[in-house]
């Protein structure tokens, strides 16, 4: 007899009420759609990392490779808005000159910048007379082309060197 009542007692009890599944559904939507924002704000943080990535590298190789050419050489000319700078060292004379037109770096008349970037920038000459020597300080503005509006970023390289 007691067997029947339990039996009886535990077929009427089975499966959820409509309130518990409400609130299972509405638990398990919320931890959805927390998942999802934090899934998309890191895609959008990683698209951002090798947006600069990607203009970074390049800006720093172009300053650093200027850098060491401006560093053993000697200042010969430097225009008044800082656009162009002539140094002379034992390879001869080598003009820079940054163009605002193609937002490119130029030596000798070549582009050393790539084309997925803008490039502008300026060079700056500090004449010392004890010991005599120029501080040559170059600074530039690199910024992504070519990508989504989201993705287009910019970085400011700047770094002063002593000529010998």
């Amino acid at each position: 007899m007691k067997i029947k009542k339990f039996i009886k007692k535990f077929k009427s009890n089975v499966g959820f009420t409509l309130v518990e599944v409400i609130v299972a559904l509405s638990i398990l939507t919320t931890l959805l759609l927390v998942i999802t924002g934090i899934s998309l704000s890191v895609a959008k943080t990683q698209r951002i990392v090798h947006s600069l990535q990607s203009i970074h590298e390049p800006g720093r190789f172009i300053l650093e490779s200027v850098a060491k050419e401006i560093r053993v050489s000697s200042i010969v000319s430097i225009s008044p808005n800082g656009k162009s700078l002539s140094v002379s060292n034992y390879r001869g004379t080598i003009d820079y000159f940054f163009d605002d037109s193609s937002k490119r770096l130029l030596r000798e008349g070549q582009y050393i910048s790539p084309d997925n970037i803008d490039l502008t920038g300026r060079f700056y000459v500090r004449e010392y007379t004890l010991p005599t020597h120029s501080v040559v300080t170059v600074v530039m503005k690199a910024e992504s082309t070519g990508g989504k509006s989201e993705e287009e970023r910019d970085i400011y390289l700047q770094t002063s060197l002593s000529t010998r």
